[in-house]
């Protein structure tokens, strides 16, 4: 209620004195709303009217809402793509501020060094529970000096990581193999799964009697696409993919560990789908973009709808899933530990699966 008065005539009062500022901007620094959007919302609750929001929205004559690290949409982070670029900005601003000596001209100049495995995790963990106060304090906590670049075995523990970021998703990040030339024997192994576990259906699906080999690029792409969200699913479960060398014994996933991840595949498909312009609808049809398992998994709350962009929403069917496709899901996962072999992988089980993993990411 005090920038009432400055907003509406350029002056406030300070005691007798009356303080003449004319024209100004003001920037709210760590503001209770994301959004522009949400602060009105919030100006309309019943509760805030004490707070005089709403006369303060009726005051403003414009705003920007500064974006930070995080996509736009939690739940459909492919409609915000920018969001790898602004955490490298950010990444590159913070690193040459508080560490410029891991740049190879020095000073926060040239190339920043730093491990592929730690530089995919800052870019690519699903949000930062902070913003940017989440990736300033990861690259404070981390052993940086002295060293000429910044190595996995900088980064903070496991429960210093927690405070900011999923910590086993962050973790599982780093270390993904980098699967070079066997991803498209692990994207052919992928779609082979798939067509065994459509043989008995009548019709039998588009493409599932193709081999890979013979599918169109956009539908190898959808396959390698899978291969690389393997890391994400077994974050979700606990566990980690790593060489087959080692005494370690492998992981056993659970039923339990197998549901969580089928309904982050039929998510990671249907948020895929969505991106590139298909719908819901009856039958199904490619040439217009219409599926009929484009909707999500479980029937969504008012919440989860809340959370999600409303034009994305518009374009899903209601819920829940049929169990036919369910059972689709299901026995791709399925396949995942035999899938990693084939590439020299095999799967440990570092902690208990997070409480609503694979819940709160519903399409």
């Amino acid at each position: 209620r005090h920038f009432l008065a400055p907003m509406q005539g350029g002056v406030f009062q300070d005691g007798q004195v009356t303080h003449h500022i004319g024209r100004a901007i003001f920037v709210f620094a760590g503001g209770t709303s994301y959004r522009m959007a949400d602060f009105v919302r919030k100006s309309q609750e019943e509760g805030l009217r004490g707070a005089k929001l709403a006369d303060f929205v009726s005051r403003l004559k414009g705003f920007y809402d500064a974006l930070g690290p995080d996509p736009l949409d939690l739940l459909s982070p492919q409609g915000d793509p920018q969001h790898i670029v602004r955490r490298a900005v950010l990444l590159r601003s913070l690193l040459a501020a508080n560490a410029p000596h891991l740049f190879d001209e020095g000073r926060g100049r040239g190339r920043l060094g730093i491990d592929p495995g730690a530089l995919r995790a800052f870019l690519f963990v699903s949000r930062y529970r902070h913003g940017v106060r989440s990736m300033e304090a990861i690259i404070a906590m981390s052993i940086l000096a002295d060293r000429a670049g910044f190595e996995r075995s900088s980064l903070p523990c496991v429960t210093q990581l927690d405070l900011h970021v999923d910590a086993t998703e962050f973790l599982s990040l780093v270390q993904q193999p980098d699967f070079g030339k066997d991803i498209e024997k692990l994207a052919a192994a992928f779609h082979e799964t798939y067509r065994r576990s459509q043989a008995r259906k009548r019709p039998r699906p588009k493409y599932a009697a193709v081999a890979y080999a013979r599918l169109p690029e956009a539908v190898r792409a959808e396959n390698r696409a899978n291969v690389l969200d393997i890391g994400r699913k077994l974050a979700a479960c606990g566990c980690v993919m790593v060489p087959a060398a080692g005494a370690a014994p492998e992981a056993r996933l659970t039923p339990e560990d197998f549901e969580r991840m089928a309904r982050m595949e039929h998510d990671r498909w249907v948020r895929s789908k969505l991106a590139q312009g298909w719908r819901w609808g009856e039958p199904r049809n490619d040439a217009a973009r219409i599926h009929p398992a484009l909707r999500p998994w479980e029937r969504l709350t008012e919440g989860e709808k809340a959370l999600m962009d409303p034009r994305l929403l518009a374009l899903l069917g209601e819920g829940p899933l049929p169990e036919a496709d369910r059972e689709k899901d299901r026995k791709l996962v399925r396949g995942i530990p035999k899938i990693l072999a084939l590439a020299g992988y095999r799967i440990l089980k570092i902690e208990p699966p997070r409480e609503g993993s694979g819940r709160a990411t519903n399409a």
